[in-house]
C-alpha cells in the first residue's frame, strides 16, 4: 500500500515518489485542504479504496495515510 499512496501523493505534490518517505509530513510536502480533497477523489478511482476526508485530513504523515488506507481497504473487503 505505501508504493501506491507515495505514487499518488508523489503526482499530486509534484516531487518525485523516492523523496516521499513514510516519515514525511503533511506540512513537509505542502498538502493542504485542497491537495488532500485530490487525494482521496484520485485514490478512490487509481486504488479503489475510499476514505473520508476529514479522516485524512486528521492525519499528519505519509505513513499515518497509509494506515488509513489500509484500513480502509481492509474495511472494504470484509
Amino acid at each position: 500500500m505505501f508504493e501506491d499512496v507515495r505514487g499518488v501523493v508523489a503526482e499530486i505534490v509534484q516531487r518525485p515518489p523516492e523523496t516521499i518517505t513514510t516519515d514525511s509530513t503533511f506540512a513537509e510536502l505542502e498538502l493542504d485542504s485542497l491537495a488532500i480533497a485530490e487525494f482521496t477523489v484520485v485514490a478512490e478511482k487509481r486504488l479503489g479504496v475510499v476514505v473520508d476526508i476529514d479522516a485524512v485530513s486528521g492525519v499528519g504523515t505519509v505513513g499515518e495515510l497509509v494506515d488509513l488506507m489500509s484500513g480502509a481497504a481492509a474495511g472494504a473487503a470484509r
